[in-house]
């Protein structure tokens, strides 16, 4: 009966890693209603105690991300971010060998096991890892049971929110822009341009605008060049908490109705005449006669036009200036 063959045992060794992880981010300053941006560059350091051995390439890098709060982001077979690393009392980065597979992480793990230093210095660039696929903890079981109903192996999982710092901060400038042009009585947004306009942002101009902010080339005041923006293509803002009032006249789209400019004119003539009455010092004998030397005062000092014209029609309902005053309106009209 022969013996069972001995299990190999991996070469293995407990280092201290000290992690840097550089983060970026975008300030944005206005001058002159120009927006400009500044990447400003800020490393975060995180001590790391781990078993490195020539197999646990994904481990390592997991670790890490977790170590930096990091762990919305999956690292697999495919996807996987690259790194530096430095043995030895040297600080530059220069001297740091890079490791961007597995073999070069096979190769430092032989290293560190040889040599057994003390401490290691790991340096991680978040733009390579802002690359990974992105997912929450809800979207890691969904992601798990679709893969064991189809069969796709860890690697193949692809995360329902594919959220990258991108969206994230884009979503943050849509709240910011939406904060300060929103209205809340009817949940649009309108920017007021600065000749006083208002322009009715869509939730596409929006996230334009947002991109634009992330971008450094706009801020929550000054929205980007882009036409959407620009007065000379836009068209006033109509709605009920911002109504601008728009009258366009042309000759060839006006109709006159001539009975209610008839009946209006009758209407202002009415009025005057009884203005005229009231004034009156000398009584007026209530005779139609007296209609026409009424009518040329009214016409020629009064600003009534065409007052004389209606000379016939008060003949004809035997109406003069003295009496004008006590008859019913739908009688002269």
């Amino acid at each position: 009966m022969s013996s069972p063959s001995p299990s190999v045992e991996i070469p293995q060794f407990k280092a201290t890693f000290i992690v840097h992880l550089d983060t970026y981010t975008k300030t944005t300053t206005e001058t002159n209603g120009k927006a400009k941006s500044k990447e400003v560059k800020s490393t975060k350091v995180k001590e790391l105690v781990f078993q490195i051995s020539e197999p646990n390439y994904l481990e390592f890098l997991t670790i890490i991300l977790a170590k930096h709060d990091k762990s919305q982001y999956r690292v697999t077979e495919r996807k996987k971010y690259g790194f530096k690393y430095l043995v030895g009392n040297s600080r530059g980065r220069v001297e740091a060998m890079d490791v961007d597979n597995k073999e070069d992480y096979a190769e430092m793990a032989k290293k560190l096991i040889s040599k057994e230093p003390q401490k290691v210095k790991v340096f991680v660039d978040m733009k390579n890892v802002e690359k990974l696929p992105v997912s929450t903890a809800q979207n890691e079981t969904a992601g798990d049971m679709a893969s064991q109903d189809s069969g796709a192996s860890d690697d193949e999982i692809v995360a329902v929110d594919c959220t990258t710092e991108l969206d994230r901060e884009i979503a943050r400038y849509r709240r910011l822009i939406i904060k300060k042009w929103g209205n809340s009585y009817d949940n649009s947004v309108t920017y007021v341009h600065q000749s006083g306009m208002e322009i009715p942002c869509t939730p596409a101009v929006i996230k334009d605008w947002a991109r634009a902010m992330y971008d450094g080339e706009a801020t929550t005041t000054v929205p980007p060049n882009i036409p959407s923006f620009d007065p000379a293509k836009c068209e006033p803002a109509l709605h009920p908490m911002r109504r601008s009032t728009l009258v366009t006249s042309t000759p060839a789209s006006t109709s006159i109705n001539k009975t209610d400019i008839n009946s209006l004119t009758s209407m202002l003539l009415l009025r005057t005449v009884q203005d005229l009455a009231h004034e009156t010092t000398t009584p007026l004998t209530p005779h139609p006669a007296r209609a026409p030397t009424s009518l040329p005062h009214a016409e020629d000092h009064l600003g009534v036009a065409f007052a004389t014209t209606y000379e016939s029609s008060l003949r004809g309902i035997g109406a003069g200036p003295d009496i004008l005053a006590e008859m019913a309106d739908q009688d002269l009209v």
